[in-house]
């Protein structure tokens, strides 16, 4: 009995300790509002220009809460007229002018004074009066070829767009359905507008439209016809290898010139593809003036006669990285110089007609030279090395689309590159040669051509190391020079040189999945002219005791969505550099801009000045003046 009572006991405490309220359950309790706020209008739609009434009341009643009005712009809310007060009964109404533009219009009010009560928001459709002219848009015909599964650029205009306006790219399937294409990067302003897009992996006969979206409507344009092309399903494989390979060179003036003087003969395309090549690998810029002149006289040549003859092709650049001991580790120097020699290799692919569905990436050849000034610096730290070829090829990437290729030895780039995640987005072409070790000088020499084939028909890999793109078990490349040695008048090189020989780690659709973006240069993109240029800013947060942040674009003047290719921008006040500011570049043109938190009222006056080091653009300065608001 005695157990039974201490139980019964115990079922009581329990019981009282359940319904007393936690700490948790008082605080969840005490954050519960003691007011709600309601909101109504008096139209769900209305007129451009025209008014509604706006009211509402504070549950509890409440007299005289000032109450703010706020729109929603841009994905943040601001203020939008101004305030109101509740009458005894806690009751308010505010008179509301419609907006010029047909949108939909949202709106909430703010008791900002009562912190625990929630907003209350409406919104209310704006149209167009009647008789305005309805939305408008054209999409231009691709005057180049269309290969299946490229990513190319569209293009077009449109007029009377409302004040939120969006656009719909579809191409029409067999069925009759009309199918979505994906819009990558939409940009629109002054009646002009321009995207990316991925055409169908299907060849065929495609009608395309545009359909503009704004208020209320949904406009299609007429259709424009597009012939897409196919790419190969198959590429022959010829190569060595277990499995044989897709087979490829690469080449330079060596296999051109026949005297000290840059006399040279063309190399013959057409016998290195009967003799199996599907690829190649031509030089086409370098870090040196001189270097690079003769370098762009031969790719030229090859370039387009490599094509002709049905071979895909892909451009390197061989370095100039800074090797004094000063500003060979001085990060200032090794960006602004890497971004230079980004700049002058895209301008080379722009020079050459960019990139096409036959192309392969740019290529940066990352090794060392005994000559001075060339390649990749042998006495920078191994950080620097890695913050050089990261800004050439990020650089690279944002100009054209593509992230380059990555060329080098196992040796070197273990040595000299900075082992991280970074690496995985970049394809590697290795060059590793097979040897044979000479056994009275220990020194392993590189076999012939026709032995390294045999090599690799035996299943010969470049092996593991331990490099940025190594495992424990594997190298991850795509192109393997596996010989230096190949016999050049086999494969069309009529001045006998011998012939660098490589080999794809693939099949036909993962070679293919490197050439899949399309991408020509713009007039006047790379020409030196001085053009005048305009710096635009748009301020994307302006509040008391946050960062404020901006972002700033640098485009060519009478020529919309082109930006500045090159180029540096600064931003000062008062002549001064900004303690606390940051300033980032986010792609071609363009700049994210971050300054201090700061309280309300205070007034940044920014000079913002823009120059070209290269002359292609001229100095543009931009003067905005930002007062930080009340909450």
């Amino acid at each position: 009995m005695r157990k039974l009572i201490t139980g019964l006991v115990l079922v009581l405490i329990s019981s009282f300790v359940a319904l007393e309220p936690s700490s948790a359950s008082l605080l969840s309790l005490q954050k519960k509002p003691r007011f709600v706020l309601s909101a109504t209008t008096s139209v769900q739609e209305v007129e451009v220009g025209g008014t509604f009434v706006m009211r509402g009341k504070i549950v509890p009643k409440r007299k005289n809460v000032y109450l703010q009005r706020q729109r929603y712009i841009k994905g943040e809310w601001r203020s939008h007229g101004g305030k109101v007060k509740t009458n005894a009964r806690g009751e308010y109404r505010m008179t509301v002018t419609a907006p010029n533009t047909a949108t939909l219009l949202k709106l909430r009010v703010v008791a900002s004074s009562l912190k625990s009560v929630q907003p209350a928001a409406r919104q209310v459709q704006i149209l167009r009066p009647a008789g305005e002219p309805l939305p408008e848009i054209t999409l231009d015909q691709v005057t180049n070829n269309l290969y299946a599964g490229t990513d190319i650029e569209v293009s077009g205009t449109y007029a009377n767009p409302g004040d939120t306006v969006s656009f719909q790219l579809e191409y029409l399937l067999p069925d009759q359905t009309w199918q979505i294409a994906p819009l990558i990067g939409m940009l629109h302003k002054s009646g002009v507008w321009r995207a990316r897009t991925k055409i169908p992996t299907q060849s065929g006969d495609y009608l395309y439209r545009v359909l503009i979206k704004t208020a209320g409507y949904e406009m299609p344009s007429e259709y424009v016809l597009w012939n897409v092309q196919a790419l190969p399903t198959l590429i022959d494989a010829l190569g060595p290898g277990l499995t044989p390979r897709i087979w490829g060179i690469d080449v330079a003036r060596w296999q051109h010139q026949t005297s000290a003087n840059g006399d040279g003969l063309p190399i013959d395309w057409d016998k290195a593809y009967a003799a199996g090549i599907r690829f190649a690998f031509i030089k086409a810029s370098d870090g040196r003036t001189s270097p690079d002149q003769v370098a762009a006289r031969w790719a030229r040549e090859d370039y387009a006669a490599a094509k002709a003859a049905g071979i895909f092709t892909g451009l390197y650049h061989y370095p100039a990285m800074p090797d004094q001991s000063g500003p060979s580790n001085n990060p200032t120097v090794l960006i602004q110089d890497a971004r230079n020699e980004a700049i002058q290799a895209a301008a080379r692919l722009a020079e050459l007609g960019g990139y096409s569905a036959w192309d392969l990436p740019y290529v940066l050849d990352v090794e060392s030279d005994d000559i001075a000034g060339s390649g990749i610096s042998t006495i920078a730290t191994k950080e620097s090395v890695t913050l050089w070829v990261k800004t050439w090829l990020l650089e690279m990437k944002a100009r054209t689309g593509r992230m380059p290729i990555v060329y080098g030895s196992p040796a070197f780039l273990q040595k000299e590159l900075v082992d991280e995640p970074f690496w995985d987005q970049v394809p590697l072409w290795i060059a590793r040669y097979s040897c044979a070790t000479d056994p009275f000088t220990g020194v392993c020499n590189q076999i012939t051509h026709a032995a390294a084939v045999e090599r690799l028909n035996a299943g010969s890999t470049p092996g593991i190391w331990k490099t940025p793109w190594s495992s424990s078990t594997s190298l991850d490349w795509r192109f393997w020079q596996y010989s230096s040695r190949g016999i050049g008048a086999q494969f069309g090189i009529q001045n006998g040189a011998a012939l660098d020989m490589n080999v794809f780690q693939g099949s036909t659709s993962d070679f293919l999945s490197l050439t899949q973006q399309v991408w020509a240069a713009r007039a006047d993109d790379y020409l030196p002219t001085k053009s005048a240029v305009t710096v635009e800013t748009e301020t994307v947060r302006l509040k008391p005791g946050v960062t404020t942040q901006m972002e700033v674009s640098v485009e060519r003047a009478n020529s919309l969505f082109n930006p500045a290719v090159s180029g540096q921008l600064s931003v000062t006040e008062n002549g001064v550099a900004i303690s606390g500011a940051r300033l980032t570049i986010s792609g071609v043109g363009r700049w994210n801009f971050e300054l201090p938190a700061r309280a309300a009222g205070h007034v940044w006056n920014l000079r913002l000045k823009f120059t070209d080091g290269f002359g292609y653009y001229a100095s543009k300065t931009h003067i905005v003046s930002l007062t930080v608001p009340s909450e």
